[in-house]
């Protein structure tokens, strides 16, 4: 058990960056569905949370090998801890702009939502967002791993730490 938390935590380090990436894109969507900005036709392109998420696991699976010196299993792992942390963070400002009455938030537009054109959102809308918690990390997983089976070779091999000072 202890070797597994140890691989989560490894991997978790690595994805750092992606992580605060979608944290922010997250952040900047839901504050510009707030703040009234139509959310079509600009708006919503202006900040994809599931783009982000992909393009994530897609380079930080090329990567896992060279610079994370990963095995197969730690570069599922990316794809699947990118994609829950995203997923959780929407399901999260979902939950927020449910409770807070915020109907002018992207978390709650029909499009967003896969509803009829002009439906109100209502707390069903946390069906799909709870669903698309254990769907998208499959998703994710697997383009972590192909995109490392494709494209590792072109990812930067880590530098050999000089011995500076040693004659």
């Amino acid at each position: 058990m202890e070797k597994i938390f140890d691989m989560f935590l490894k991997v978790f380090k690595f994805v750092r960056l992606p992580l605060i990436v979608i944290f922010i894109v997250a952040l900047s969507r839901f504050t510009i569905g707030i703040s009234g900005v139509p959310y079509a036709p600009r708006g919503n392109a202006m900040f994809s949370i599931v783009a982000t998420m992909i393009l994530s696991s897609f380079y930080f699976g090329a990567l896992s090998a060279s610079v994370g010196n990963f095995r197969w299993v730690e570069t599922a792992l990316v794809g699947f801890i990118i994609a829950e942390f995203a997923e959780l963070l929407i399901w999260v400002l979902t939950f927020i702009s449910l409770v807070g009455n915020f109907r002018n938030s992207y978390f709650l537009h029909w499009d967003s939502l896969n509803l009829k054109e002009g439906a109100i959102a209502d707390y069903q809308a946390l069906i799909p967002r709870t669903v698309a918690l254990f769907t998208a990390p499959i998703l994710c997983m697997i383009v972590a791993c192909i995109s490392r089976g494709l494209f590792s070779s072109l990812a930067p091999k880590p530098a050999m730490p000089s011995n500076a000072g040693q004659s």
